[in-house]
């Protein structure tokens, strides 16, 4: 699988990120070593994905996000954003 690492400038790619519900899900303590926490989850994938792309910038650019919604997509007001 190609990576930003193996990407020219100005090269996209796109990769489909699949949804899943957690059932159940544990989370321990942070790791002394790397503040990792280890995981224990009970999961089931779900039939919804989005589609992200991702887009080499030159090295002296800087980073950007856009949020395109599809044409058919219901678009959210003012109040329906998340506070998070």
């Amino acid at each position: 699988m190609d990576g930003p690492a193996m990407m020219e400038p100005g090269s996209t790619i796109t990769r489909r990120a699949c949804a899943k519900v957690n059932l159940a899900l544990s989370v321990g303590p942070a790791r002394p070593e790397d503040g990792m926490h280890p995981i224990s989850s009970w999961m089931a994938p779900l039939e919804l994905a989005d589609d992200l792309q991702i887009t080499r910038l030159e090295a002296d650019r800087f980073s950007r996000y856009a949020i395109l919604w599809h044409e058919d997509a219901p678009r959210p007001g003012d109040i329906d954003w998340s506070i998070t």
